[in-house]
């Protein structure tokens, strides 16, 4: 994230730009084992990943109420609001999120070999787990068309979205409290293969495999939430 110099105050939205982190942590073992005709294969893997997306912090002072709006809260994370004006004009802060995901994998193979027959067996276990807090709607969001300057605008201004945008009167105003969810997933699945070679030329492969779809179970009695436990910086008015 970086501030903007280009004006006296350093707070321009058009050269501001957005912050990404993100980090990750990975862990893998395995061993294979023979024994005669039989291969063994085990594997197991751990994967912890973390990305956030925050706004400019050189726009935290550009938020609704410090641009003089009363009657409407700002967000946990404040930052200038969206304003879109019909005509092509469009101009924000930027989004907000975290997201928080687990994976264990684990998986086993197992090779044998009999006459003309190469057999394989198979199965994998993964245990997923995300957790993602959204709360770019927290921070207002106003829509300009121009019919304030349709109906009582002066002359020249007549249906101008551009007019509605620099006296404040919005079309349409937007917030939101955000969103969080918790959800856990057992996914799982298993195969078996057969090779047979009917000559030195010919090989036949036949196999199954069955992947169910099990559905993520939410922690928290339900897949999305509204983020009441933040009931600060829900709109007031």
């Amino acid at each position: 994230m970086a501030a903007s110099s280009n004006t006296a105050s350093g707070f321009n939205a058009l050269t501001a730009t957005q912050g990404l982190s993100g980090t990750w942590d990975a862990i893998a073992l395995g061993d294979t084992w023979s024994l005669k005709s039989w291969v063994i294969d085990g594997r197991a893997s751990y994967v912890k990943a973390h990305s956030t997306v925050a706004p400019s912090p050189s726009l935290s002072s550009l938020n609704i109420q410090e641009l003089g709006a009363t009657g409407v809260s700002i967000g946990a994370r404040p930052t200038l609001p969206t304003f879109y004006a019909f005509g092509g004009l469009f101009v924000s802060g930027g989004s907000t999120s975290d997201t928080k995901t687990t994976s264990w994998d684990y998986s086993v193979d197992v090779l044998h070999s009999a006459g003309k027959h190469d057999l394989a067996l198979g199965t994998d276990f993964r245990f997923v787990g995300l957790d993602q807090t959204q709360d770019t709607g927290q921070n207002p969001s106003y829509v300009f068309v121009g019919l304030h300057s349709m109906y009582l605008g002066p002359g020249p201004l007549d249906n101008n979205a551009f007019a509605d945008l620099i006296e404040g009167y919005p079309f349409e105003d937007l917030q939101a409290d955000g969103t969080f969810s918790s959800v856990t997933g057992h996914l799982f699945g298993i195969y078996g293969e057969d090779k047979y070679r009917a000559t030195n030329r010919l090989t036949l492969t036949g196999g199954l495999r069955w992947d169910p779809y099990l559905p993520y179970t939410p922690n928290l009695n339900n897949a999305r939430s509204s983020m009441q436990r933040k009931p600060d910086v829900l709109q007031t008015c």
